[in-house]
């Protein structure tokens, strides 16, 4: 007699289900391999095409530097350029239309602070009259370290990291994105009516020189102009990965300590944050004050500015400008 075996009914199909399964999850782990492996590639051609500033923090003395943040938090010094080349803010060159952001990123990296300082701010700068020179001086006198030095030596706030943007290279990103939207007439701190700006737009719109406020608008409007690449970014579709690197490569520099990681996690976080999560300030300003350099009046900050420089080193800036809203409601017209 011949012994049969017979299958259970639906256990052959049950068998191709469980290999159809594997299969999948096979696939999509090579996928998800492919794809860190083409975003590697992605952060070392950005790496390799973008300005690298070295050895910004070695030559200045621990002992004369503020304290790491207690939660672990990184502060980027971001300074925007308007001269067509962020490589000049490493050879000590003067540096047309400069700003002079305090970054702090959240350690979760999910809100991040961003308090911008008048480049006409009487800071400690070394080689100036009496100890002080305006802010952005340093900048063309001792190079990313001097301009640390200052910053640090002006707000109490320790700088983790070093970063330039070019302004008008923003131009061609902003189109890539379909145009950003921009908050005028208003302060920065949001509730701004929205305009559609293209890059040309959003660069005159920066380069404004007759606006009514002075300095303290064009920092303000420098912010806005970061609120509306941050919100472009973040509705960007991933196919225009490729050419946002491509434009983002040859707009920005880093210090040399930002490694592929290092960018690619900023990135990612800034680019994933909400609007809200982000909150932008200006250093309020007391009045015109003494001729400053280039002919300009010196920024002399308001009392409440000192606080406001505590409130970012701890993470507080949100209460602060709860607490002095009118004070720092700086407005950027257009």
């Amino acid at each position: 007699m011949t012994n049969t075996t017979v299958s259970r009914p639906g256990a052959s199909r049950e068998r191709r289900r469980r290999r159809q399964a594997r299969t999948a999850l096979v696939v999509i782990a090579v996928l998800a391999v492919a794809v860190v492996v083409a975003v590697l590639a992605v952060g070392t051609h950005v790496v390799g095409r973008t300005v690298r500033y070295p050895d910004v923090f070695g030559p200045i003395p621990e002992s004369s530097r503020p304290a790491p943040a207690a939660d672990g938090a990184q502060t980027y010094l971001l300074v925007g350029t308007d001269d067509g080349s962020p490589v000049r803010a490493y050879f000590g060159s003067p540096i047309a239309g400069s700003t002079i952001q305090v970054v702090r990123l959240a350690p979760d990296g999910e809100s991040a602070q961003v308090v911008g300082i008048s480049r006409d701010t009487p800071a400690p700068v070394e080689g100036g009259a009496g100890g002080t020179a305006p802010l952005g001086s340093a900048l063309a006198t001792g190079g990313p370290t001097g301009l640390v030095r200052a910053v640090e030596g002006l707000t109490g706030v320790r700088v983790d990291h070093f970063a330039t943007v070019d302004f008008p290279g923003f131009r061609g990103l902003v189109d890539r994105f379909g145009g950003i939207d921009v908050g005028v007439a208003a302060p920065t701190t949001g509730g701004a009516p929205l305009e559609r700006m293209d890059g040309a737009q959003a660069l005159a719109y920066l380069r404004a020189a007759d606006l009514p406020g002075g300095e303290a608008s064009r920092v303000a409007r420098e912010q806005n102009v970061l609120r509306g690449l941050l919100s472009g970014a973040a509705q960007a579709s991933p196919l225009a990965l490729p050419g946002t690197v491509a434009d983002l490569s040859h707009v920005v520099g880093f210090d040399d300590t930002m490694g592929v990681v290092s960018i690619l996690r900023l990135g990612a976080d800034l680019a994933t944050m909400r609007g809200e999560a982000i909150t932008f300030v200006t250093a309020p300003i007391a009045g015109p004050g003494a001729p400053g350099d280039r002919g300009r009046p010196a920024q002399l900050l308001a009392p409440s500015a000192s606080t406001l420089f505590t409130a970012l080193r701890d993470g507080r800036v949100g209460d602060w400008v709860a607490q002095n809203r009118p004070s720092q409601a700086v407005t950027a017209p257009r």
